[in-house]
């Protein structure tokens, strides 16, 4: 199953299909299935990342995206980060994990303590 990765700034990881505008996101989950999304919150065309979390809600409610899995919430905003984490688990069912990764880099947050 894919995998999919919204970030305007690092590189996809292994196996996720990188997608960097909010528009082009929306395309993807709109047109294909998807086991595992992981979502940045600041993306740089203007529609931040919680415009991705709401076309997620919105899917789902629409008894969309039956093959996801999880979502992932790779932001370094540690405010966007308990934005998009709240919304999720508050109005989905979807299983939510928060690992930021830093700036501009693939690597884990070092000093991620929670939100």
């Amino acid at each position: 199953m894919k995998k999919l990765f919204l970030d305007d700034v690092r590189r996809a990881p292994k196996g996720f299909e990188l997608v960097t505008t909010v528009q082009e996101f929306m395309d993807k989950i709109e047109s294909d299935e998807y086991s595992i999304i992981s979502l940045d919150f600041n993306i740089n065309d203007g529609l931040e990342g919680d415009c991705a979390v709401n076309q997620i809600i919105m899917q789902w409610r629409d008894g969309k995206l039956t093959n996801l899995k999880k979502v992932i919430i790779h932001s370094a905003n540690k405010k966007g980060r308990k934005i998009m984490h709240d919304k999720l688990t508050q109005m989905t069912s979807i299983p939510v994990e928060v690992k930021p990764l830093m700036h501009e880099s693939n690597l884990p947050a070092k000093d991620y303590t929670g939100f």
